[in-house]
């Protein structure tokens, strides 16, 4: 008898604790959406574009529309296409910084708390358009971080770490004359500057995982 109340009470502590974990893992779920809420509550102006069931408006667009973070200091380049200037930036939560660079269309967040975050691009329409920022623990990362280059020229970059194969975007496509992937596992993209276009084109590669990894292509006249 005493066996089957010590068995019956295991059995009760593990749903309990099942339910318990179950609520918490909720919440954290619900962490960012509840931080997008209170985002566009406190703009009105602004239209909620998961409204329609999606994260941009009709005419507007960011890139990456997804990325993720891994270490405090790491920093991610976004472009805006499509909308009305001025573009304003923001972000959901308090994991993170959003700068605006140059003419608004592209803005560098930089993680602040290795947390999951929104970034939020917005145009003079109130149209908008947001990234989701997700943690993972994958070492996936592009090599060099940043390259400069002045006038024409090609720069390699290499994806190291992760879940080979890699695949490979663009956040402006247009600052790019070509470029050239290669290597066993795609690991190395060559990119070749489109002397007409000056400013910072952020490069991205992706592992078998859907892990990302950023780095900035930084074009001087």
């Amino acid at each position: 008898m005493k066996n089957t109340k010590l068995i019956f009470s295991f059995v009760v502590l593990a749903a309990v604790t099942a339910l318990f974990m179950g609520i918490l893992g909720c919440e954290k779920d619900g962490d960012t959406g509840s931080d997008l809420d209170d985002y566009f509550a406190a703009n009105p102006y602004i239209s909620d574009p998961r409204d329609e069931g999606r994260n941009s408006s009709d005419g507007i667009d960011i890139s990456p529309s997804s990325a993720t973070v891994s270490a405090i200091g790491q920093t991610i380049v976004f472009t805006i296409s499509g909308g009305d200037e001025p573009i304003s930036w923001a972000v959901s939560g308090n994991a993170g910084t959003i700068t605006q660079q140059g003419n608004g269309r592209q803005a560098i967040y930089k993680v602040t708390t290795v947390a999951e975050n929104n970034v939020i691009a917005s145009d003079v329409k109130g149209r908008a358009a947001i990234a989701d920022i997700e943690v993972t623990t994958s070492d996936l990362a592009i090599v060099p971080s940043q390259t400069t280059i002045s006038g024409a020229g090609t720069a390699r970059f290499t994806a190291t770490g992760g879940n080979p194969p890699y695949e490979w975007s663009i956040g402006l496509p247009n600052m790019e004359a070509s470029h050239v992937i290669s290597g066993a596992n795609n690991q190395y993209y060559d990119y070749t500057v489109n002397v007409l276009w000056v400013g910072t084109n952020s490069i991205i590669a992706i592992d078998s995982k859907g892990d990302t990894a950023q780095a900035a292509m930084i074009q001087l006249p």
